[in-house]
């Protein structure tokens, strides 16, 4: 990665499975900008989409907003965002 990266999903994101990220993350050699993973336990895909409230399949794939997953990935953008460029 050429800049700080951070990735936020669902732990049941099947559009984006998280195997894949957790793949990605296991072969990085620590070269290039930091990249952190944040997996929101029980979230699916569009877990910060408030549209989605009442899950829908779209596409062949399940999306469903997830206050909680929403509420902690705002606040973890924010310390991330601090930590990789200050204030």
């Amino acid at each position: 990665m050429a800049v700080p990266t951070l990735i936020l999903i669902g732990e049941l994101d099947d559009f984006s499975p998280v195997q894949k990220c957790r793949e990605m993350m296991a072969h990085r050699t620590g070269k290039g900008s930091p990249v952190q993973l944040d997996v929101y336990e029980g979230a699916h895909h569009a877990f910060d989409a408030p549209e989605f409230k009442t899950g829908v399949e779209a596409y062949g794939h399940w999306v469903e907003y997830n206050a909680a997953a929403a509420d902690r990935s705002e606040s973890d953008v924010h310390a991330f965002l601090k930590q990789a460029f200050g204030d």
